[in-house]
């Protein structure tokens, strides 16, 4: 992680807000934000989590009863101009599978304005409050 990087980094989606691009011979897929400093970042999209959270859409909730968390909403990729959060959480190790022991970045991904389009049912909609107003 960089250490510049604030955390979490909360930044708005630039257009476009995913790009992809070849590194070491392969296409990754790229975030791309505007913190509220005007800084631009370029997060590659690398973790599961990341994948799930800026390129799926993926909304979850913990369930007591199953003790994890269960997808509740699909939004589809990050939109230009929509929130974004990214906190890393230190490093967890893999528990089984070829990459057994190794350890790597855990992230959590938050997307306020596509979770509270989510929970209405309805379109994108504009974030509420202006970029320059987004506290960090």
């Amino acid at each position: 992680m960089d250490p510049a990087m604030p955390n979490p980094l909360v930044s708005r989606a630039c257009d476009p807000a995913i790009t992809t691009g070849p590194v070491n011979g392969e296409e990754l897929s790229f975030y791309n934000g505007v913190d509220a400093r005007g800084r631009k970042w370029s997060r590659i999209i690398g973790s599961k989590a990341l994948r799930e959270g800026l390129l799926e859409g993926v909304i979850s909730e913990w369930d007591d009863e199953r003790q994890a968390y269960v997808e509740v909403a699909r939004v589809g990729p990050v939109r230009p101009g929509e929130k974004v959060a990214i906190t890393f959480r230190g490093f967890s190790t893999i528990q089984n599978g070829p990459h057994k022991g190794k350890e790597i970045p855990s992230v959590k991904v938050e997307r306020p304005d596509a979770q509270k389009t989510a929970a209405s049912g309805g379109a994108p909609t504009k974030p509420d409050l202006p970029f320059a107003a987004v506290m960090i």
